[in-house]
């Protein structure tokens, strides 16, 4: 459990729920770094053949990084606090990669 809250092994102290959508094509990377099932802290819910809803308890840093790697097939969908700071970090990533 200590090793699914934290990818990456970052140390922090916060460890709270996130919930994200996954697209079906990293279903894999999502099962190897969370785990199977309930029993591992992982929920799966709301799966359609496009895509699967996923709820863990991670540290939000970690998990930070975790979203960064797959950006492009994750949507955190809650907290709003945690999916603001994806917001942020995309946006000053953004803005280093397109200056004015």
């Amino acid at each position: 459990m200590y090793m699914m809250q934290r990818p990456y092994m970052m140390s922090g102290n916060e460890v709270a729920r996130v919930i994200f959508r996954a697209d079906s094509n990293i279903v894999g990377h999502v099962l190897d770094q969370f785990g199977f099932h309930h029993e591992d802290g992982a929920i799966y819910t709301n799966k359609t053949e496009d895509t699967v809803d996923v709820s863990v308890f991670v540290n939000f840093d970690a998990m930070l990084f975790w979203v960064l790697q797959f950006g492009q097939y994750i949507e955190v969908l809650q907290p709003q606090s945690f999916r603001k700071n994806v917001i942020d970090t995309v946006t000053k990533m953004y803005e280093k990669y397109n200056p004015p």
